[in-house]
């Protein structure tokens, strides 16, 4: 049992945000940090994998629509993933109570976060003062050192809960009453329309999109079409509209035939293959590793770019010094997509180096420039529009084909996404400031957006429909003749209070500007009510 406790607390580590060890962000918090892969890692290792799968789908069908957008954290479904189904195992509990366990844990692990976010920016000081020595060693050391205190909360506490906490959710689900069981039932079935309701917030930009959201629903409920199926009819209606919406030159086929216009090796700058696989490379791992709310990425930013200035400027103490004072600056884009970003300044570095005429003032511009619109595009097309639509493949997959599901989730996700910020990095070095401005300009980005929007939409449809059952247990009986509520309303549509309660969800998000913290209160607060009184 200890054994297994360790494994899964050092899980709950690297998964977590920001931890460099399995492909940085890409492979840490985006692969083993989304609970349905968490799930399916402690199934392995409890060797209980159909209850781990039961609540892998249960808790990732509740957040599958939380993103963290400039690094802020409304539930750190992360730590969710690794303990929730951990606890359930460990104490032969319902995988129905995972969906309670997810909000007290959730906080605590945002608490966690946002305690190191501040708890950095002493590390990034250290950066600071490693940077006006000129020392490269110094500033890669702070940007790592803060995962010694990331280790220190991430693995003790998770142990802590699962060390001490199994003894305890035995003999509290062994006294759980009948009553008690009906509301925690009743929050469980409420909780995933939260997920939904968020991605509805984001993809939505119009009643067509409303629509196609519907026809999903539908294609599930009266065609009992699987998910899969839908993501297929999906992706061929999403080409069609991104091919219909193409110019002449498509933005990717610019990225693409930027890209291969010669290996990186042969370029006939300063900057040689090496060196610039090297900063590509740090970069994926270690852009988050000192993440703090002064300087977001700053650290990680010159800690991907020391490949090249060692290459420039290693010889020359006090242009290595410049160089690592102006990449300590504030820094935060979309990992992913960001990597175009440094293929873009390392392309600036060597032009400086060879005598061009730009200055500390011109990069750090050119940097900030990027930021903003690198970001937006970045939070909706990654965490907003593609891994929700994977994770979503890959629940269904869960249901069907058990542990195909988390392995086509994290296989595919990373190999596509290390294979997208490499072309990304290459189109920046090579094209530079204005290859990035032809293609935020020349309109097919957000054709791309339509496009997966289109195949998010109805996909996410599907999935409402097949994961939030929310029934009603009203009836009317009067001698042997019983009018059941639930036959009436499946008559009308099959799981027609799901579904209005989905768009009750949307409507708070879109219209009234509720957080993610006050609708979780609010289905709390429905679920005590209706499953307390035996409505639902």
């Amino acid at each position: 049992m200890i054994l297994q406790i360790t494994l899964i607390s050092l899980l709950a580590f690297l998964g977590s945000i920001g931890t460099p060890f399995f492909f940085g962000t890409t492979g840490g918090f985006y692969v083993l940090g989304r609970p349905l892969i968490a799930s399916f890692l402690v199934g392995l290792i409890t060797g209980d994998m159909d209850t781990a799968l039961k609540v892998g789908i249960v808790i990732q069908s509740m957040y599958i629509g939380i993103v963290t957008p400039g690094a802020v954290l409304p539930f750190d479904v992360s730590l969710i993933g690794y303990i929730a189904p951990a606890l359930i195992i460990m104490s032969n509990a319902n995988a129905n109570l995972a969906a309670t366990l997810t909000v007290p844990i959730g906080l605590l692990g945002v608490m966690m976060w946002n305690f190191t976010y501040v708890a950095n920016v002493y590390f990034v000081h250290r950066a600071d003062k490693e940077a006006d020595k000129g020392s490269i060693k110094g500033v890669i050391h702070n940007n790592l050192l803060p995962q010694v205190l990331n280790f220190i909360l991430r693995f003790g506490i998770t142990f802590a809960i699962l060390f001490l906490g199994k003894g305890y959710l035995e003999k509290i689900v062994a006294f759980i009453p009948a009553w008690l069981n009906n509301i925690l039932s009743a929050i469980g079935a409420l909780l995933p329309a939260l997920g939904i309701g968020l991605l509805l917030n984001m993809i939505v930009k119009n009643k067509l999109h409303i629509g196609l959201f519907i026809v999903g629903y539908i294609l599930t409920v009266y065609l009992k079409l699987p998910i899969i199926a839908i993501a297929i009819l999906g992706t061929v209606l999403a080409l069609a509209i991104f091919e219909s919406q193409k110019g002449n030159n498509s933005a990717l086929d610019s990225v693409t035939n930027a890209s291969n216009e010669g290996d990186i090796s042969k370029t006939s700058g300063l900057l040689d293959s090496k060196t610039l696989n090297s900063t590509f490379w740090k970069w994926l791992f270690f852009n988050g590793c000192s993440q703090s709310g002064e300087r977001m990425q700053g650290i990680g930013f010159a800690h991907a770019m020391t490949p090249v200035i060692e290459k420039l400027y290693g010889n020359d103490k006090d242009e290595t010094r410049e160089a690592l004072k102006r990449h300590t600056m504030i820094f935060n884009v979309e990992p992913q997509i960001g990597s175009v970003v440094l293929g873009t300044v390392s392309a600036l570095e060597e032009q400086r180096a060879q005598g061009g005429d730009i200055d500390d003032d011109t990069i750090n511009t050119i940097k900030v420039a990027l930021m903003g619109p690198l970001s937006g595009i970045g939070d909706t097309l990654i965490p907003g529009t593609l891994i929700p639509l994977m994770l979503a493949i890959a629940i269904a997959l869960t249901q069907s084909a058990g542990v195909a599901g988390p392995i086509f989730y994290a296989v595919a996700y990373l190999l596509f996404t290390i294979f997208y910020s490499k072309l990304l990095f290459k189109f920046g070095y090579k094209t530079g400031v204005e290859g990035i401005q032809s293609i935020m300009s020349n309109g097919q980005l957000d054709g791309l957006t339509n496009a997966l929007n289109v195949l998010g939409l109805l996909v996410i449809g599907s999935l409402s429909a097949t994961y939030i059952n929310v029934q009603t247990k009203l009836q009317y009986a009067s001698g042997d003749m019983k009018i059941k509520l639930q036959s009436i309303l499946d008559n009308i549509m099959p799981g027609l209070i799901g579904f209005v309660f989905v768009f009750f969800i949307y409507w708070l998000i879109a219209k009234k500007k509720f957080s993610a913290l006050k609708i979780i209160g609010l289905i709390f607060l429905i679920g005590i009510v209706l499953g307390g009184l035996g409505v639902i």
